[in-house]
């Protein structure tokens, strides 16, 4: 089973880039439409995606949800990786960089929550019918088997 929601980037090596530990935003500006963003500024919101879990290939432990679904919470391999990766919105979606910023940091904290009829209010703007809905699948979820061993 796959999730489909604004992750921008996943799975992946490397330290956590300069200038960032973690930090709650990005250095872009925070009213940017994020489908405008320039190379240079897909490279610098990767470095800050990449902050988030330690640095570019690294992973937090996972979360298990409802049902026995697992999502798993990576980092992108690379930067390049990472860039590719974040047209996952239509140019049509006025989404700004502090929203989508916003809806990461949401998920990051609670990645159940996107699993559920009501997510985050910070990810509201990804939904389907809000002009932003999601056209790419960058988180992996995997059903948990929680039977009892066969004898």
């Amino acid at each position: 089973m796959t999730l489909a929601f604004a992750t921008a980037c996943v799975a992946g090596s490397g330290p956590i880039p300069e200038g960032y530990g973690g930090t709650s935003t990005s250095r872009l500006n925070q009213s940017k439409r994020f489908t405008t963003l320039s190379q240079p500024e897909r490279a610098e919101m990767c470095d800050w995606v990449a902050s988030l879990y330690g640095g570019y290939g690294q992973s937090k432990a996972p979360a298990t949800c409802e049902k026995n679904v697992t999502i798993s919470k990576k980092a992108p391999r690379d930067q390049a990786e990472c860039v590719k990766q974040l047209d996952f919105l239509p140019q049509t979606c006025e989404a700004t960089v502090g929203e989508v910023e916003d809806c990461l940091v949401a998920i990051d904290a609670n990645p159940c929550a996107m699993m559920g009829k009501d997510p985050p209010a910070a990810c509201r703007w990804a939904m389907p019918g809000n002009g932003c809905s999601v056209t790419t699948t960058t988180t992996t979820v995997s059903e948990v088997d929680s039977s009892p061993p066969s004898r």
